[in-house]
């Protein structure tokens, strides 16, 4: 039987002895209008991506999700989390009352207590694992030897794929960029991109580049402007537009700002050397 969100769903509970007195683990079937909003909860949320996409929102950082993705929503903030309308995701999901604190010091101990999005995990068996106990009738079973091996799975992978990872993520970003030279990026358009939150996209990118993001985009703009001014005839304005610049005023003031001078300065100063 499947519920108003089109998931079906099993509840695993002990009593007040065990570390985790109540799980409940369900699939997630494609539907158009699911949307789930917590202002805050006492519980995590662990959820894999079969397929279709979805995004969500962890406070106030966005993230998009697909297939094979993974994510973990931490307790004690809001989330805001929803499929996509053309192509809906179906998911399996186990969701964790966080008592004594028992989940946090898991978390905490595997590395994943900052952790939000992986991307690429690709291995939902953990988290049939636990769907499967919460759907038997064994009162024998616990489920959290199944939460260790889950976590242990995730922080693996963190591990082993993502700390080697920020560098193709920002490369990737800089293939963007220099493709973009002409056109206008915004940070929203950067995250998008990559599937990732604004904080972790700009911290990976800063590791790689000693920059953020942004101010390395528009740096490249400067540089390709000055090549302009160097080698070609065309007015300022020309320059101006020719990289995306809102106005010669906005492009003047920023080229003044970085370099010192003005955009005629600057060419009559490397003319006459």
């Amino acid at each position: 039987m499947r519920n108003r969100h089109n998931e079906e769903l099993f509840i695993y509970s002990r009593n007040m002895n065990h570390p985790i007195v109540t799980a409940v683990c369900g699939i997630t079937f494609p539907n158009e209008k699911y949307k789930i909003v917590r202002k805050k909860s006492n519980a995590y949320s662990i959820e894999y991506v079969y397929e279709g996409e979805g995004v969500v929102r962890q406070g106030n950082e966005i993230y998009k999700v697909g297939a094979g993705d993974c994510f973990i929503l931490h307790p004690n903030t809001y989330h805001h989390y929803y499929a996509s309308a053309k192509n809906p995701w179906k998911k399996i999901w186990i969701l964790i009352e966080n008592n004594y604190g028992f989940v946090d010091h898991l978390m905490a101990d595997y590395g994943l207590e900052q952790t939000v999005v992986v991307k690429d995990f690709k291995n939902p068996a953990p988290f049939e694992a636990c769907f499967e106990l919460a759907r038997g009738s064994d009162p024998t079973r616990k489920i959290e030897p199944l939460l260790l091996s889950l976590l242990s799975d995730v922080s693996d992978f963190v591990f082993i794929h993502e700390t080697g990872s920020g560098k193709r993520y920002a490369d990737e970003l800089n293939r963007l960029f220099k493709r973009n030279l002409y056109n206008t990026l915004t940070m929203k358009d950067c995250c998008d991109y990559i599937g990732m939150g604004k904080s972790q996209l700009t911290e990976l990118f800063k590791q790689a580049y000693n920059d953020t993001p942004m101010a390395y985009y528009m740096k490249m703009k400067l540089t390709s402007a000055k090549t302009y001014l160097e080698q070609t005839e065309r007015s300022v304005s020309e320059i101006s537009m020719k990289h995306s610049f809102k106005s010669v005023y906005h492009f003047s003031s920023f080229f003044k700002k970085h370099t010192g001078m003005s955009p005629t300065e600057y060419r009559l100063k490397r003319k006459l050397k």
